[in-house]
């Protein structure tokens, strides 16, 4: 709860008189930007710390990928045209029966 509605709740339960709410005020009010000021100052430290520790979290995910897993993991629509061992010697043994 703000200083400001603090004040304005005290006031309404007759806990203060309106002189003393009056005089109190303005304290509130700049307390109250203060505390925004502080919180806004807070938040970007907080923003800053977050893309920083994201930023390391992926250069770890990258760095521990083998150089094809980082390809298309940075571009994942990417295709992968690279042929296996295995297709290329079924597809080698079917050029080698056709060309008895």
């Amino acid at each position: 709860m703000s200083h400001v509605q603090d004040l304005y709740r005290q006031e309404a339960l007759g806990i203060i008189s309106s002189r003393e709410f009056d005089r109190q005020f303005d304290d509130a009010v700049e307390q109250d930007l203060i505390d925004s000021r502080a919180e806004r100052a807070l938040d970007a430290e907080y923003e800053a710390y977050c893309s920083q520790a994201y930023e390391e979290y992926v250069q770890d995910m990258l760095n521990s990928m083998t150089p094809h897993e980082r390809k298309h993991a940075l571009n994942p629509r990417r295709m992968d045209l690279k042929g296996g061992h295995r297709h290329n010697c079924l597809k080698n043994a079917i050029a080698r029966r056709h060309r008895k």
